[in-house]
């Protein structure tokens, strides 16, 4: 009998007990989860999956479903008898490419962690952020840390790694949109993982990062890929790019200077205001004095050398004349591969480095001009021979290009221009050389330059036009000076200041305290190739001995395309000249296995973008 009453008294706890966890309509608890997905705004319809945790952030099997709406919103209504605490989100969907200013090609997944036991309605926000801070505060747990701590110490790690130092911020709390130092610092990171990059790449970096944190640093691997995707990047077109975006959504937001959290120039430091798309005015009282008229020179070919760093190191990589098996870049090895976009950073830079140099210079010339000092006339030929320079750096790299000569006259005015054809650009290029050659100077101190410099840069286009016996002519006035040898054969250099000069620029292609801009022994090529191409063969094989008793070589007594191309190379090996010669001699497509459109780079798209009259080359 006291069995039975005792399995009775069992069976009876067991039954109220199981119905105690049964849940209520009293002890069911309402949780409501909102929140924004962001990169730019994810866009309507991408699916957001809430996985409930336990203490050890463990799944418990439990998932919750919602769908974005046209800003990257969400709100999902759970209820359980316990009670969320810990979850996570991962969301899948396409999104708003702040870089390109158009809607992701591809779908990309994002997640974010959270401890939502606080409030009954939690608000958590997925974005880059909580996306790579996720792996390490999973770690961080599992070796017994609170969730709390995990989470502060694995965003202080992040921000490091991004050289963000001295602030504290909870990523799931943050948008884009909020115009104050957390979204800055979340639109800076994630402009620097997507800059340039296709989505599939944009999430390939993305993970390598996040997995490289998981153990609390970045390695030394992964440091130049963050110092090299954060260089170069247009932030007054991203801020645009977004508040047309949400424009579009029928929202006004303002964007702040996010920028002030980007290394833009690989100086260690954050802050750098390495971007200006407005161009900078130059007040005409300032130009009353040479010496001021000499700064504003300086800084011109401060200008320059920016862009002949990145046209050196493009044309070393792009005519694999450096063999190296891993750049460390995404963007570099795919140069190397020759599978550039007109998105890549590299282009944008060049040509974006190229118009504000000739823009300063077209100020400069225009104020001048107008000045009645002695001195202003030499001056106005430094500038144009500069210009000349550049021009004809540009349409070997793109061809046809818009001629700009003219001076905006206020910071305010936007000149659309069209493209012309290359052969305009070089009957000016020669125009103006001839000009200035007769009026400069046969030695002056930097930054002026020699009428020996001009006449340098004028060999190279004679060159290009096919105009062997002009060509020749420009090196015999060089020669004859008797001011070079190969011995003494800088005509023009500028000095390598690594203030100015990017990381990938100082690592393969920097040979010393100064970039060799023009050479003597660039004269002497010149004059052997002129003097092949119009039958001269004893002319040519004069000039290319005279190069290889240089560096202890023996004779040569016959001649080919090929040993002039090797002369080149050898001889000016990394000095922005391989591209263009393999171009001119008609070996390009042969050597680098590249179709005939990919001689000419793409035009950037976002000057497609910005100027109605600008076309795309063939190809692109």
């Amino acid at each position: 009998m006291k069995k039975v009453i005792y399995l009775f008294l069992v069976f009876v706890i067991v039954f109220y007990s199981c119905e105690k966890d049964t849940p209520t309509d009293e002890n069911v608890k309402q949780k409501n989860v909102v929140g924004l997905v962001e990169k730019g705004p994810f866009i309507s319809g991408s699916s957001v999956n809430i996985y409930e945790l336990d203490n050890h952030l463990n799944g418990t099997g439990r998932v919750f479903e919602a769908k974005t709406d046209d800003e990257g919103a969400f709100s999902i209504n759970t209820s359980t008898s316990r009670g969320l605490q810990y979850i996570k989100l991962s969301v899948n969907g396409f999104y708003f490419n702040e870089f390109t200013g158009k809607l992701s090609d591809a779908p990309i997944v994002l997640e974010a962690l959270a401890d939502v036991s606080q409030t009954e309605s939690a608000n958590i926000n997925v974005n880059v952020l909580t996306h790579l801070e996720a792996s390490r505060v999973l770690k961080l747990v599992s070796s017994g840390i609170s969730f709390q701590d995990a989470k502060q110490q694995a965003q202080r790690e992040l921000l490091d790694a991004f050289l963000i130092t001295n602030k504290s911020l909870k990523p799931e709390e943050i948008s884009i949109t909020d115009n104050n130092t957390y979204a800055n610092i979340l639109l800076a990171v994630s402009s620097i993982l997507l800059n340039g990059r296709s989505d599939a790449q944009f999430s390939e970096f993305m993970s390598e990062i996040r997995d490289d944190l998981v153990d609390g640093a970045i390695s030394a691997e992964m440091k130049p890929k963050i110092v090299q995707s954060s260089l170069g990047l247009n932030h007054t077109q991203i801020k645009e790019h977004i508040k047309n975006r949400y424009a579009e959504l029928g929202k006004t937001v303002e964007i702040g200077a996010f920028e002030l959290f980007i290394d833009g120039n690989g100086d260690g430091q954050i802050g750098d205001f390495y971007e200006e798309d407005t161009p900078a005015i130059i007040v005409e009282e300032y130009l009353l004095s040479e010496e001021n008229a000499k700064s504003v020179l300086t800084e011109t070919l401060a200008s320059i050398y920016s862009f002949a760093q990145n046209q050196y190191l493009f044309d070393a990589i792009y005519s694999n004349s450096i063999v190296i098996n891993n750049f460390d870049s995404y963007e570099l090895q795919a140069i190397y591969n020759h599978d550039i976009n007109p998105n890549a950073n590299i282009i944008n830079e060049l040509w974006k480095t190229a118009y504000q140099s000739i823009n300063r210079i077209n100020q400069l010339i225009y104020l001048l001009r107008k000045s009645e000092k002695d001195w202003a006339a030499r001056y106005v030929d430094y500038a144009r021979t500069y210009r000349a320079y550049l021009y004809l750096n540009m349409i070997n790299l793109w061809g046809d290009i818009p001629l700009i000569i003219v001076s905006p006259s206020s910071i305010n005015e936007v000149i659309d221009f069209s493209r012309i054809s290359q052969s305009e650009v070089l009957d000016f290029i020669i125009s103006e050389l001839n000009n200035t050659y007769s009026h400069l100077p046969d030695e002056v101190p930097f930054p002026e330059c020699t009428k020996y410099f001009a006449q340098s840069i004028l060999a190279r286009a004679y060159l290009h036009r096919a105009d062997y016996n002009l060509a020749l002519q420009c090196v015999a006035d060089i020669v004859n000076s008797g001011k070079y040898t190969l011995n003494a054969e800088s005509i023009f250099e500028l000095p390598n200041e690594n203030n100015y000069s990017g990381v990938w620029y100082r690592k393969w292609i920097q040979k010393g305290d100064y970039m060799p801009v023009y050479r003597y022994v660039e004269t002497l090529l010149t004059a052997a190739e002129a003097a092949y191409r119009t039958g001269n063969t004893a002319q040519s094989l004069a000039f290319l001995n005279q190069i290889r008793q240089r560096i202890g070589l023996e004779n040569i007594s016959s001649i080919t395309e090929e040993i002039l191309l090797n002369a080149w190379q050898t001889e000016l090996k990394n000095e922005g000249l391989h591209f263009f010669t393999l171009k001119r001699l008609g070996k390009a497509v042969q050597i680098l296995n590249i179709p005939e459109y990919k001689l000419l780079l793409p035009i950037p798209d976002r000057e497609i973008t910005l100027n109605p009259k600008m076309t795309q080359n063939p190809g692109w």
